[in-house]
């Protein structure tokens, strides 16, 4: 059994295609990596504002310990009269100075809570020196005079308003927290289901690629056809050219004619209806023309 062979190149036919299959993956995946790296950055953000705010928060909290032990400290030597019982007073007019002056530093991005630590820091240099003038009295054998300033209406309102202030500023600082907390978890759902959904096109168009070369893979194998007969071979089996398309390519198969094989059959169908009508060989010759 004699038989030809014939190769089928898919990629002539179907470049454009296999190009889009591929392309439109990478450009999903370099999508995903976008959206992951933007997600990482909104991350990094955010967690560096809560280290931002929890230290504020920290510095507020350390100040306002610092004022209450500065003026437990006046009261103790007051009554006792011993320099031992200053060290916490000397200590907080040591650390509040730096403590404001960060507090500062880290406020100047954000006017409002900027105008709140200057006040602030002027509420405990008010407070500070009311404290360092009973001192000074209680120095002087003043005492009466020093035991006499530390309950003062002044005294009192600056304490309350140090305290407002600094409870004020750590609820706000609190509620942005909250609220960055919030955004924060809305924007990485929506990174999540846009990361998913292009996951999904991903996978798709990788299932699409290994259909495709499939594909390839089949069209690209050597067809056996009978040189006599026409069919091809299918394993160890014959068959003809519409069984090999609908088992290889699940096509559908009609028949139709050819214009040349129709113009073919006319005539012939003519010169048989003459040889009928006239007997063979008795054609006249206007017929003929």
């Amino acid at each position: 059994m004699y038989a030809c062979t014939g190769r089928v190149d898919f990629f002539s036919r179907f470049r454009l295609l296999a190009t889009f299959a591929i392309a439109i993956p990478l450009l999903s995946l370099v999508a995903i990596l976008w959206s992951l790296t933007d997600s990482h950055q909104s991350i990094e953000q955010a967690l560096g504002e809560v280290r931002q705010t929890r230290t504020l928060d920290e510095n507020l909290v350390r100040v306002q310990e610092l004022v209450l032990e500065a003026e437990s400290s006046q009261r103790g030597f007051l009554l006792t009269g011993r320099p031992v019982d200053l060290a916490p007073f000397e200590q907080a007019t040591t650390q509040l100075p730096i403590l404001l002056a960060r507090l500062k530093g880290r406020a100047r991005s954000v006017p409002d809570t900027q105008i709140h630590i200057e006040l602030l820091d002027d509420l405990v240099e008010q407070r500070l020196g009311q404290l360092s003038q009973s001192i000074g009295l209680a120095r002087l054998e003043r005492r009466a005079e020093a035991i006499a300033s530390i309950d003062t209406g002044r005294s009192l309102e600056i304490t309350a308003a140090i305290r407002r202030l600094v409870d004020n500023l750590r609820q706000v600082k609190q509620g942005e927290l909250a609220l960055g907390r919030i955004d924060l978890e809305e924007r990485l759902t929506l990174d999540r289901i846009a990361a998913t959904i292009l996951a999904a096109f991903d996978i798709l168009f990788l299932l699409g690629i290994i259909a495709l070369l499939q594909r390839v893979f089949r069209l690209q194998q050597i067809a056996t056809v009978c040189a006599w007969s026409k069919t091809i071979r299918d394993g160890n089996e014959w068959i003809t050219f519409e069984e090999y398309l609908r088992r290889k390519f699940g096509m559908a198969i009609t028949h139709g004619i050819s214009r040349e094989i129709a113009n073919r059959l006319i005539a012939e169908g003519r010169e048989e209806r003459i040889e009928l009508d006239y007997g063979v060989g008795s054609i006249p010759q206007s017929r003929a023309k």
